[in-house]
């Protein structure tokens, strides 16, 4: 008599199939995998709620083990509470949320809006613009006149220790730069912008304008601002 032994196959995704045809796509019905299935065609793989195995996202009930495919054991995954990757808006709505526009970003968590999808925040690189510097008449930092012969200071941007990235705005109290100025930003950087007043001899410090660390929230508002004894500064910010 012959005997029928039923072999045991490696299905796609890593998990065994066993006694059960496969379709050209690797899928099975009855392998627990919905992939290139319908409810209509195997509603065991492919339920109407709750978790299905292969439609790439890690709900409740999947683990790596039970389901490697949606819920991969290393690197982000959808399904993991945090929009990173490659994921978007279309493609992990769990972790990206709705669509989205930048002039109302609903994002939330470490993403912002960017081409109509929440992305990861951090890293990435950002563009500062339009930043506007305003003071008072006189120096609040040291209660005297800006300059010598009592006029306006001569505005620029720079670093803490008084490196410019810009020219100085001549004799005014609200100084302009258009930019753009861009920016690398990580998750747990600090922001900063200074202001300085150019010297014949030693600059003076004007002011800062500083997050820190800056955060997803600020950056989905796409305004930087700061205000501090009579001087503010404010700068808009937008992801590249």
């Amino acid at each position: 008599m012959k005997t029928h032994q039923i072999v045991a196959l490696l299905g796609p995704l890593g998990l065994l199939i066993g006694g059960c045809a496969s379709d050209d796509n690797g899928a099975a019905c009855g392998d627990g995998i919905c992939r290139g299935e319908s409810h209509a065609t195997c509603p065991e793989d492919c339920p109407t709620s709750g978790a299905i195995c292969g439609d790439d996202v890690c709900t409740a009930g999947e683990t790596s083990g039970t389901c490697p495919g949606d819920c991969p054991s290393t690197g982000p995954f959808c399904g993991d509470g945090t929009c990173n990757g490659t994921e978007t808006t279309s493609s992990c709505a769990v972790d990206c949320g709705a669509a989205c526009t930048a002039t109302a970003d609903t994002c939330a968590g470490e993403t912002i809006c960017v081409a109509s999808a929440c992305v990861a925040a951090f890293p990435r690189v950002y563009s500062l613009t339009n930043i506007t510097v305003s003071v008072p008449s006189t120096n609040p930092n040291n209660n005297s006149t800006w300059d010598v012969g009592g006029g306006a200071p001569d505005i620029f941007l720079g670093n803490s220790m008084g490196v410019p990235f810009t020219t100085a705005v001549a004799d005014s109290f609200n100084a302009s730069f258009a930019g753009p100025f861009d920016v690398q930003l990580v998750a747990g950087a600090t922001l900063r912008i200074d202001a300085w007043d150019e010297d014949a001899t030693v600059d003076d410090f004007v002011m800062a304008c500083q997050a820190m660390p800056v955060s997803a929230s600020l950056l989905r508002a796409r305004s930087f601002h700061c205000a501090t004894a009579g001087m503010s500064m404010t700068s808009s910010i937008n992801p590249k």
